[in-house]
């Protein structure tokens, strides 16, 4: 018997995370109450015939939240305040390809985060990066103790993580600190919110930041370490090459990879950092995949669901041999696309890809095409843990939303969704390491490279 959720929506909430009265734009159309319950319908629709992955929550009765939140949708003033609930509402899936977004413009117009970017260790929110200006008052390693009075941790657990899509918990509190449009200390534009911190040398203060990091340009030092570009590379002492792909979402990667194909060839061993790259298409992992080794790789297996309609009035009528389509549980598979390497030659020297938490989609089935190549090693932490075709639809008021569609598992039936892909040698970022501005991971990357050679 599934457990009805209780749905605990109130207005109040969006006070105590930096939303005030401001936020409820008068001069914004207002939806018709038709036009709300459309909108929740459609997402609670979409998900009821084509979710994939209801068995990762089985204590949602879905039909019950539905039922639920529809009093929470109508009392909505604003249609900013209708996507909050409506995002709520769709992280109830626990899905990261499952998601609700804003209308074009909105978070340009009522989110802003203070010059401030943080890092998620331990569940701590740590500083990463500031403007220049606050960087006696907020040193990189102070830790956030408190938000606007109220303990970290029950901050988040509150006020930010019933609003976060997520499968795994170490993304939940990942996205819970660090993102700039959700994350904790996200608001108002112009608004102010009191932090507690304990800065390096172990004072603790209180400090008043404004929400201006986007709506007045601040710049915040160190950026987010990715460059922006689709690839970087770089020789290594000891013969070694580093190369970041950022992104498959340009096919032009390939041919830029292949560009540096002789480089590569040369160097006794290759370190591949994917730690920046949140996917794109499949079949331009796939074409760079392909350089690495000769042999045939097995990519991810993949599910979907069935419906045929007079099956399920059969089973409405009784019918036991097509129960399963009454329930939802029928499945369409394929098997596993296999690639195949071309002719010529192959980088296989020692190969060490890293991997974390923003590693996702196709660079993780990227990962599976590589997981029986033997000089591969992966190392850092477990990756974003979401993959999967979506499909996208329109919501009521300019926004949009999607919902996954395909059960994604290693050839071998192994789940990686709700848990992300495993490093071979797991290591992670620490206080110590953000504070001396180390990157333990590629550390530990070049060390055991050399090791190997």
């Amino acid at each position: 018997m599934k457990r009805a959720v209780f749905i605990g929506i109130m207005l109040a909430s969006l006070v105590n995370v930096g939303w005030t009265q401001t936020t409820l734009d008068s001069q914004q159309q207002q939806l018709s109450d038709a036009e709300k319950l459309y909108g929740l319908s459609l997402l609670w629709s979409e998900a009821k015939y084509n979710f994939a992955f209801f068995d990762q929550v089985p204590e949602l009765d879905w039909d019950q939240a539905y039922k639920e939140y529809i009093p929470a949708v109508l009392d909505t003033k604003s249609t900013y305040e209708y996507y909050r609930v409506l995002k709520r509402f769709y992280a109830l899936l626990k899905d990261g390809h499952s998601n609700v977004y804003f209308p074009e413009g909105f978070i340009e117009k009522y989110i802003d985060v203070p010059a401030v970017a943080l890092q998620e260790v331990d569940h701590r929110a740590i500083v990463r990066d500031t403007e220049s200006s606050l960087a006696d008052s907020l040193p990189v390693g102070s830790e956030i103790l408190a938000v606007d009075g109220v303990p970290t941790t029950e901050y988040l657990v509150k006020h930010v993580m019933p609003y976060i899509s997520s499968s795994t918990e170490h993304i939940l509190w990942d996205w819970s600190i660090r993102s700039v449009n959700k994350g904790l200390l996200v608001g108002t534009p112009g608004s102010e919110v009191l932090v507690k911190v304990v800065k390096p040398d172990g004072k603790i203060s209180k400090l008043k930041l404004t929400r201006n990091r986007f709506s007045e340009q601040r710049v915040v030092n160190g950026g987010n370490g990715n460059s922006g570009q689709l690839l970087e590379f770089k020789p290594l002492d000891g013969d070694l090459s580093y190369i970041a792909l950022n992104s498959f979402g340009d096919r032009k990667i390939v041919a830029q990879f292949e560009s540096l194909f002789s480089r590569l060839q040369d160097s006794k061993g290759i370190i591949i950092d994917l730690r920046s790259n949140g996917g794109g298409s499949t079949g331009i992992g796939a074409g760079i995949a392909a350089f690495l080794t000769s042999e045939t790789m097995v990519g991810s297996a993949w599910r979907t669901r069935k419906h045929i309609a007079a099956m399920k009035g059969w089973a409405s009528y009784g019918s036991e041999k097509h129960e399963d389509y009454l329930t939802g549980d029928v499945w369409y598979s394929e098997p596993p696309d296999n690639l195949v390497p071309g002719p010529g030659p192959k980088l296989t020297m020692p190969i060490t890809v890293l991997i974390g938490r923003k590693t996702a989609s196709a660079a993780e089935d990227f990962l599976i095409f590589l997981d029986k190549v033997e000089h591969v090693t992966l190392i850092g932490e477990p990756t974003f843990c979401s993959t999967g075709q979506p499909v996208r639809f329109d919501l009521p008021g300019g926004g949009m939303a999607r919902i996954c569609t395909i059960m994604i598992s290693y050839p071998d039936g192994r789940d990686f969704v709700g848990s992300g892909i495993q490093p071979d040698i797991v290591v992670r970022p620490t206080v110590d390491s953000i504070r001396e501005g180390r990157d333990p991971v590629l550390e530990r990357a070049i060390k055991f490279l050399r090791e190997q050679i």
